[in-house]
């Protein structure tokens, strides 16, 4: 069996202060096969932030039929503000995976990938959902919430672009980022909004 990142939401309500001394507390639900984490961060002042994360146990042949959708040109709105990315190289993952301390062995082994039915291996979720935030960024709106969903593997050496279609400006921005490959297959989408409630 292979473990398919279906999804990733995070939520931020205050931000950091380094000196502070954190709390994680995390629970797990499952369903099927199916695994949900859910994890919050706090302080002595409260919380801090959430993130969930959705994993689900699949065969090979399921893992090797994700391929994508096609992103199509009517999605390209005339307000869509296009970022691109440098090829993801297995240098940049293996920092990302230090930082992280990911061990999963399909982000740095091409036969790992390949015994799970990936073609090679493949640049991890979080470092995607974390491109798309820094594309957000790059048009001016920090978001306070982000929900990531996973729709195709992306190897390692691809190059992404990133569009950024803003839905709405202000206090509760809301915007749609697609993270897509050099084939014009959707390897992502997140929706993030300022004004999440949390």
């Amino acid at each position: 069996m292979a473990v398919l990142h279906e999804s990733q939401v995070f939520r931020r309500a205050r931000c950091l202060t380094p000196s502070r001394p954190l709390t994680i507390r995390g629970t797990e639900e499952e369903r099927g096969a199916a695994r949900s984490f859910a994890f919050t961060l706090e302080d002595e002042q409260g919380g801090l932030g959430q993130m969930e994360t959705r994993l689900r146990f699949v065969t090979p042949d399921v893992m090797a039929s994700l391929k994508g959708a096609a992103f199509r040109q009517a999605m390209n709105t005339p307000d869509m503000v296009w970022r691109k990315t440098a090829p993801i190289s297995c240098d940049r993952v293996e920092r990302y995976l230090t930082l992280s301390h990911d061990p999963n062995p399909i982000h740095r082994d091409d036969v790992a990938a390949q015994a799970v039915g990936l073609a090679q291996a493949v640049v991890p979720g979080m470092l995607i959902a974390g491109l798309c935030e820094v594309a957000l960024k790059s048009v001016g709106i920090d978001a306070e919430e982000m929900r990531t969903r996973y729709l195709a593997p992306l190897p390692i050496g691809a190059a992404l672009r990133l569009g950024v279609q803003i839905k709405e400006q202000g206090p509760k921005a809301r915007a749609r980022i697609f993270a897509i490959d050099t084939q014009d297959r959707i390897v992502a989408i997140s929706d993030a909004t300022r004004d999440s409630g949390y």
